[in-house]
């Protein structure tokens, strides 16, 4: 009996392999646009670009474009330029500016690319704004995503046929499919050491076939470098986002290696940097006032006309939709929504019906005024995914026609330690005056013409009142401090 119930499984484990190579062989092949050599996917090209444009809205959903017409065509112009030299010029490639503060490039499959008001502001030339792109152009002509694909439905296929011929598979399929899950979740987080550098090295062969100096790549790259201090939401993913990308020091070398094999031969090549730094000025850096500003630890925000001081220490992450405050030392969060009032109520109304749907069971609460509104202060529990139990210190604050909610949680043996901290923050709540709310507005790119004499202390002291600046605007400009500054040359500031 045995032996019968092995062959069986040595059957199913056959018929299952057959079919699963039969499948891959059918649907798998496709030539490399770079190696020109057979290579197996499982996503055509037509379903690449499908791919592309239906993700392209919910990327542009998710963080807007960046309002200034000129200056999108202005980096359409240098990304079409780049991609007619590139492996796959018979695609159409978009190019789009996104609406945030974050210093971000990505590519999305079929030609969709785009990068961030953040990240232009740190460029500083047109050439490197190419190597940028050019990188991004480097993932979709390598079809870096469609081969990350195709692992995930190569791994799905085979799950799906060993379910269907294994009994055991099935069973241990149902039990472990969370493990399952968690070994292919890495596929999705990045392209991996090997895609990025080859996505680097494009990069640099794309830009010089275009006409630009490709050490640009090698200039930027030192310019993230030195950004190893700055805020987290400023750093750019070239700093290693994922763990599956190599060093930026090793980067640094091998683009510089690749760029001076390629200046070879001697060939004209244009950086451009006044040029670009003049079609970034006024550009919003950082925050934008209509979705609020951080300061400190101060929040304000220009429409709502409100303001809240938050713990001394804690990072403040201004998302769409959020304000997110965390204490870097523990699990303390706390969070700032403000939402759309149907009817005139009370703020306890309000508060007891948002916990009657939520689930959340109330302790304690009380109504008061918080500078003048009507406020509904409480305590509460609850279940945060992945976390487990948390009690929160919440409060919802009536202005006009909106709910405020400002909420303060941690695990409930850690509560008490830091309920005063949360109930600062939420009797720090209060309305800007016009004259202040009308006060506040973003910081913005400007430019500074370097004049005989001038030095980058000189200049941070003439233009924007204090000489330590001088650091901030060497970084801001990808050079050193005492580097020697050519006159007529433009130095980017912040004001």
């Amino acid at each position: 009996m045995v032996w019968l119930v092995r062959y069986f499984i040595r059957k199913s484990f056959l018929g299952a392999f057959l079919i699963g190579s039969s499948l891959f062989l059918l649907l798998g092949c496709a030539v490399s646009p770079i190696t020109k050599e057979r290579e197996f996917v499982l996503v055509s090209e037509k379903e690449e670009i499908e791919i592309g444009r239906k993700m392209d809205p919910k990327i542009i959903e998710e963080y807007g474009l960046h309002e200034d017409r000129k200056l999108q065509e202005y980096v359409n112009q240098v990304g079409q330029k780049v991609a007619q030299v590139s492996h796959r010029s018979d695609l159409i490639y978009r190019f789009k500016i996104l609406d945030s503060p974050v210093v971000n490039a990505f590519a999305l499959p079929g030609g969709y690319i785009y990068i961030t008001r953040g990240m232009l502001a740190w460029l500083n030339s047109e050439a490197e704004l190419a190597c940028v792109l050019a990188h991004e152009i480097g993932h979709v002509t390598a079809r870096h995503a469609v081969y990350q694909l195709t692992k995930v439905r190569s791994y799905q296929i085979l799950s799906t046929l060993g379910a269907i011929f294994i009994e055991e598979y099935r069973v241990a399929q149902r039990r472990y499919s969370d493990l399952f899950d968690l070994l292919f979740v890495g596929i999705l987080q990045g392209y991996g050491r090997k895609n990025e550098l080859q996505a680097d090295s494009l990069a640099i062969e794309y830009a010089f076939k275009a006409g630009y100096d490709p050490e640009a790549s090698v200039s930027f790259m030192q310019t993230l470098e030195r950004m190893k201090d700055e805020p987290k939401k400023e750093r750019s993913f070239f700093e290693g986002l994922f763990a599956s990308h190599p060093p930026i020091e090793e980067r640094i070398d091998k683009n510089r290696e690749k760029a001076k094999a390629y200046l070879v031969d001697k060939r004209e090549v244009i950086r451009l940097a006044n040029e670009y730094k003049g079609k970034i000025e006024d550009l919003l850096y950082g925050d934008d006032p209509r979705h609020g500003t951080v300061i400190g630890n101060v929040f304000r925000h220009r429409d709502l006309a409100i303001e809240v001081t938050f713990p001394k220490g804690w990072k403040i992450t201004n998302e769409k939709g959020r304000l997110l405050v965390k204490n870097p030392k523990a699990d303390h969060i706390m969070e700032l929504t403000s939402h759309d009032l149907a009817k005139r109520i009370t703020a306890e109304v309000y508060a007891r019906d948002f916990f009657r749907k939520k689930g959340l069971r109330l302790i304690s609460g009380t109504s008061v005024r918080i500078n003048g509104l009507d406020a509904f202060v409480s305590v509460a529990d609850g279940r945060v995914e992945l976390v487990g139990p948390v009690r929160l210190k919440m409060a919802f604050i009536l202005k006009g026609d909106k709910a405020h909610h400002l909420m303060g949680l941690a695990p409930p043996y850690e509560f008490k330690g830091v309920e005063e901290v949360f109930s600062q923050s939420i009797f720090s709540f209060r309305v800007l005056s016009a004259d202040e709310a009308g006060a506040i507005r973003g910081l913005r790119i400007k430019t500074y013409k370097v004049q005989r004499g001038d030095t980058l202390t000189s200049i941070a002291e003439k233009e924007l009142g204090e000489a330590e600046k001088a650091p901030e605007i060497a970084k801001l400009n990808g050079i050193e401090v005492g580097t020697p500054l050519k006159e007529g040359d433009l130095i980017k500031l912040i004001k």
